[in-house]
């Protein structure tokens, strides 16, 4: 039989900065097996109270994208980085294998390189794409595929990869993306769940039942199966065929929860967001 744990954690939220820190910093979270929490005000790191993505890159440096831009946290000061040299909003984030951040705002996006003096500045990508893309307003999610990075914006997905880019529009909307076994995957509204194939967007095959409902969260499970999460329909197990409810004690909580988001921790359970 396989568990799950599922947890309200919220690791950005609207006034404060949550950041989860080993148990063993303290030996009382430790015994309580709780994680010491470090909280950061909008006065500590100097910037708006909402935040939208969160990574940490191999120095081991984080990245907040938050409404007037981008936070670097070097574990002592916080800097605003400002893409474009604007308070921009900052929505997604990426960084690929070369230490690479990729950032993902409104109607732009780019990345991040380092200066004369090691300071990480902006470098947009927008001069790259014909004018007609450029009002593609939020760029809601980033992800990196071995040599390749995604930005999905409602109407498009642009994949850049060494100094090209290839865009795919979208018939309806497009509201979500997954990055799953290192595969695409997106949800685009009316057409249902989709998986990104040979440089086509194809539906995922005995997902059909997906097509209105808002997919949150596409996990692993077991050998045999993927868990998908639904805002108004709770966990699905999927074997590559069908898809099958997962458990109703689990679906009734993660409804009534209104759960926006999930992922897989190390222990192997699955923590899990929700708008309550």
């Amino acid at each position: 039989m396989h568990y799950i744990n599922i947890k309200n954690v919220i690791c950005v939220v609207t006034q404060t900065l949550l950041f989860f820190f080993p148990s063993s910093v303290h030996s009382q979270f430790q015994q309580a097996g709780l994680p010491y929490i470090q909280n950061f005000t909008p006065q500590e790191y100097g910037a708006h109270s909402q935040n939208w993505a969160i990574a940490q890159d191999q120095r081991g440096l984080i990245y907040v994208g938050n409404t007037n831009g981008l936070l670097e946290y070097d574990g002592v000061t916080w800097r605003l980085i400002k893409p474009s040299g604007k308070a921009r909003i900052v929505l997604s984030l990426a960084i690929d294998n070369n230490n690479r951040i990729y950032v993902g705002s409104y109607n732009e996006f780019g990345y991040l390189a380092p200066d004369s003096i090691g300071q990480m500045h902006y470098i947009s990508l927008m001069d790259r794409l014909p004018q007609t893309y450029h009002q593609c307003k939020h760029v809601w999610y980033a992800h990196v595929v071995d040599q390749s990075v995604y930005f999905m914006t409602p109407k498009y997905i642009f994949r850049y990869t060494n100094g090209i880019f290839k865009v795919w529009e979208a018939s309806t909307t497009y509201r979500k993306t997954f990055l799953y076994d290192q595969k695409l995957f997106v949800k685009q509204e009316n057409l249902g769940l989709m998986q990104l194939q040979d440089d086509s967007l194809q539906a995922v095959s005995g997902t059909n039942i997906l097509k209105n409902n808002y997919v949150f969260a596409i996990l692993p499970h077991d050998e045999e199966n993927t868990l998908i999460g639904t805002l108004e329909k709770g966990l699905y197990q999927y074997n590559g065929t069908n898809l099958m409810p997962f458990s109703a004690s689990s679906r009734r909580l993660i409804i009534d929860s209104k759960c926006a988001g999930g992922l897989m921790l190390a222990d192997s359970s699955i923590a899990l967001s929700s708008y309550k």
